[in-house]
């Protein structure tokens, strides 16, 4: 567990944190155990899966109140066929320096995508997961009980369906108030979603409820709009280019939807979603998914955020960060900034909204973690979560769906596993204080498309604040030749399209921002 205390202005922008002086905060380094904890090691190559996907739905790290945490996962059973060791959970309560296992189900399986939710109304812990033995996967459902009466670990398991088929039902997600429990999963052999619903505290579960027979998903997900609202929510399955939503408010009896929203990364560049590169939150009453969507076979790519309000059925696409660029090929593919594996959290207070995504750093040097920061209005410049770039690549990462605010400083915790030990274990760094004395310069995210140019090209770029802009265009002998644009322009992100009719050549487009500036260069055929 990575416990950072990073520090925002009220405005959103994030600031330069500044680490002890015999401390290299956020340095996750395998070989030495002053920096470096392992809370659960995993089979060759499959650690991946406890800690891929961190949101509301597919939550595997619960924070639970002030240096209290618990992460829902399993180890590796010695037997490299059937890889896990059942489900087991993992509490600290003393803000990461150190954990105690409960087991829940020792039985050795090949497959574990758990997710956890912390029922607030009664203090009570809920984590559900699948165990497949052979192809068929069934899901789980267990509750602490124990917790709230200050003895952790008293652990009650419900079966909840049937593994009906060759493959059964995968990729659970739970929610929970009072005694009524849903949990949301995939009917795999036909990819659609479906749920069950119990209103005793998981003691009967009703019939299964399929959600939508006549549409495949690609991944499941569900959430809780309060007071009692359910939204489920995926990408197509064919090409995972379209973000589809349901709602219920008779706690999964019945669903209204499909709501669709074919997304612009496809029409205008044909990116498309992984089945992992998707999570969401729920935010001042609405559903935000936080989606990179890639060019073909590519993980890395430009992030966005679809966000869906239950009380009108709508949804809205925002550009969150990400250069998308046309290459040599005519082909169009992304360079640095670049989104992977996002997260998604909100602050406890419900103040803002926070992504973290894996990218590159300028020089493509070094992959570690980055932030952004969204205060219901814009998106903060997204910057680096650790003080420190390092070699070693965090690779999978699960941050809290919690960020804790704690009046002057945002604390983030997040597990990992790394490709760079074929994801054998899953890390946590030693929790550290960061103290705060120097603001960081804001990044500035520029796209420009297309970049080979025959005739109009578009930009894209967010302000976090209102701002003084100028958008001028440069030759390579460092001659304006254009101004596009001067003025002042509000926070939020902003699209523009003009002509390139300064000849044809090599130029450099260039975005200034209250004196920051930052270029992308085309060519003008």
């Amino acid at each position: 567990m990575l416990n950072l205390v990073l520090s925002l202005l009220l405005a959103g922008i994030p600031v330069l944190p500044r680490p002890h002086e015999d401390v290299e905060v956020g340095k996750i380094d395998p070989a030495d155990p002053t920096q470096c904890v392992t809370i659960c090691n995993a089979p060759a190559g499959n650690g991946w899966r406890s800690v891929i996907m961190s949101g509301q739905a597919h939550d595997n790290l619960l924070f639970l109140g002030p240096d209290t945490l618990v992460f829902v996962g399993s180890d590796y059973s010695g037997d490299a066929t059937v890889y896990f060791e059942g489900a087991s959970v993992w509490y600290s309560f003393d803000n990461g320096a150190t954990w105690e296992k409960y087991n829940i189900d020792p039985t050795f399986h090949r497959t574990n995508y758990p997710d956890a939710h912390f029922d607030r109304t009664t203090n009570t812990p809920w984590f559900v997961f699948t165990i497949r033995t052979g192809n068929n996967c069934k899901v789980y459902a267990t509750k602490d009980e124990g917790y709230a009466m200050g003895a952790p670990g008293l652990l009650t398991t419900y079966t909840v369906t049937d593994g009906i088929g060759t493959f059964g039902e995968w990729i659970p997600s739970i929610v929970a108030k009072g005694d009524t429990v849903v949990v949301g999963y995939m009917k795999y052999d036909l990819s659609i979603g479906a749920c069950k619903t119990s209103f005793d505290g998981g003691a009967t579960w009703s019939t299964e409820v399929v959600i939508d027979e006549g549409q495949t998903i690609d991944n499941p997900n569900l959430v809780l709009v309060e007071p009692n609202t359910l939204v489920f929510y995926s990408f197509d399955y064919d090409i995972v280019d379209t973000v589809i939503f349901w709602k219920s408010t008779d706690w999964g009896a019945s669903w209204t939807g499909p709501f669709k929203l074919e997304s612009s990364a496809y029409v205008n560049y044909g990116f498309a979603s992984w089945w992992y590169s998707y999570v969401g939150a729920v935010y001042q009453g609405k559903v935000h998914v936080l989606t990179v969507m890639s060019p073909a076979g590519y993980e890395n790519g430009a992030l966005y955020d679809y966000i869906f309000d239950p009380s009108d059925d709508s949804i809205e696409e925002q550009f969150v960060v990400g250069n998308i660029v046309l290459d040599t090929t005519g082909t169009y593919n992304v360079d640095v900034p670049q989104a992977r594996t996002p997260s998604v959290a909100v602050t406890q207070d419900g103040n803002y909204l926070v992504t973290m995504f894996m990218n590159y750093s300028s020089d493509w040097t070094t992959t570690d973690p980055y932030f952004m920061v969204y205060d219901g209005t814009s998106w903060s410049p997204y910057a680096p979560v650790f003080s420190i770039q390092d070699e070693f690549d965090e690779g999978r990462g699960d941050f809290s769906s919690t960020v804790y605010n704690d009046g002057g400083n945002f604390n983030f915790y997040f597990v990992c596993s790394s490709g760079d030990n074929n994801y054998q274990t899953v890390y946590y760094a030693n929790s550290q204080a960061v103290s705060v004395n120097e603001t960081r310069p804001a990044s500035l995210a520029l796209n420009v498309m297309p970049t080979i140019v025959t005739s109009g090209v578009n930009l894209e770029f967010a302000l976090p604040k209102t701002a003084n802009v100028d958008i001028s265009v440069f030759n390579v002998s460092g001659q304006k030749v254009a101004n596009l644009y001067t003025g002042t322009l509000n926070a939020g992100t902003h699209r523009m399209a003009y002509d390139a009719n300064f000849g044809k050549g090599i130029y450099f487009v260039t975005l200034t921002v209250d004196g920051n500036s930052t270029s992308r260069k085309i060519l003008v055929k």
